[in-house]
């Protein structure tokens, strides 16, 4: 899998700290503050690189869905090493980690997640995690939430099967069920419910119908636009939307954010959710500074290290250590030139709208941060 072309099917699994845009799952509720107060120190005066708090862990590249805007079931289905997985998360919780969203492929379908989730647990991190649906029941959400799972994304991108067939090429009423299994299995319990819903030209009219449908059973909500690889849109292209498409995602995604005003639990910045329409309408939009290159990490199918997903990698995770790694002269490079957006800039829901939270809270002027379009 060429890592500079991959983008994964569901990249709502990149879950954040606490906010009232976000699923509640560090529990530290001073953290956030502290924490923004080290970045603003950074971006000021030079201050040391805080350390990162999330990371994306890609566990398998097995996956039974068929998803249009996704190559990963096309390959065989590998997972990643587990033992190169555990002393990745043991050395983030050393310096300082606080959260890892395990993604893929299917994540369930890694054959120790159970395990994976447990060292997480024991180390103190809080866990999230994306599924298609299709290996949901009620003995594996058990034991997922037994081991410290702290969220769970089922991603569901229309509720017309014939929409939802040609996006994501399974059956919509298995997804269905799977909903009724995950709100009976979880109900009252300490895993909370998302759905993830990847917005392209099909789907514009049915953003709104995902919505009540989360509604009505108090899970969340995270959009994000699709994002295809440029050797993707020479035969994709009927995924993107056309400017009469795009005006009308403008007023679907006004009256989201009428709706967000009114507390629909929509996990997002009220500017990344009406800005989705542009990363469509402009090729590099992005949000700037971009702080990926600080707060994240992110370790792929081969263990190889990479400061997000969308730039290749850096490092093997087999020759060296998550602190010298951060130290090396090759990532501090990589975080400074995307801090400058000099990278092939993304809408990915986990590093632009955690870019725009950032910027609200250390006091930058959001709108100046959009680049690539105004």
């Amino acid at each position: 899998m060429n890592s500079t072309e991959f983008i994964p099917e569901d990249e709502g699994a990149c879950m954040l700290s606490a906010s009232k845009s976000r699923p509640a799952i560090i529990a530290d509720g001073d953290w956030e503050e502290r924490y923004a107060q080290r970045l603003g120190d950074y971006l000021r005066e030079g201050s040391p690189v805080p350390q990162p708090y999330f990371a994306v862990v890609e566990l398998t590249s097995a996956c039974q869905s068929a998803c249009s805007y996704c190559d990963c079931w096309r390959s065989a289905g590998r997972h990643l090493s587990f033992e190169n997985m555990n002393r990745f998360i043991t050395e983030f919780a050393e310096i300082g980690g606080k959260h890892i969203s395990f993604g893929g492929g299917e994540p369930l379908l890694y054959p120790r997640l159970e395990e994976a989730l447990s060292v997480c647990r024991d180390a103190g991190l809080s866990t999230s995690l994306s599924t298609n649906g299709l290996s949901v029941n009620e003995d594996t959400l058990g034991r997922a939430a037994a081991a410290g799972l702290s969220c769970l994304g089922l991603s569901i991108d229309s509720l017309r099967p014939e929409v939802f067939a040609k996006l994501r090429g399974v059956e919509l009423e298995r997804v269905l069920r799977s909903a009724e299994i995950l709100q009976d299995a979880l109900e009252d319990g300490p895993t909370s419910v998302f759905v993830c819903c990847t917005v392209s030209a099909l789907n514009v009219e049915d953003l709104l119908p995902v919505l009540d449908f989360a509604e009505r059973r108090d899970w969340g909500v995270i959009y994000q636009p699709v994002h295809l690889s440029r050797r993707q849109r020479k035969n994709r292209s009927w995924l993107l939307p056309d400017e009469p498409a795009l005006q009308r995602l403008d007023e679907v995604l006004h009256a989201i954010a009428k709706r967000m005003e009114q507390g629909a639990p929509v996990h997002s910045e009220p500017l990344y959710v009406q800005r989705i329409a542009d990363f469509f309408r402009h090729r590099r939009f992005r949000f700037a500074p971009c702080l990926a290159g600080s707060t994240t990490l992110y370790l792929d199918l081969d263990s190889s290290l990479k400061p997000c997903i969308v730039l290749p990698r850096i490092a093997r995770f087999q020759g060296t250590t998550l602190r010298a790694f951060r130290e090396s002269l090759r990532h501090r490079t990589a975080g400074q030139l995307m801090r400058r957006t000099w990278c092939p800039g993304c809408w990915l829901w986990c590093y632009a709208n955690d870019n725009i939270r950032w910027a609200s809270l250390i006091g930058l002027p959001l709108t100046e941060g959009i680049r690539g379009g105004r």
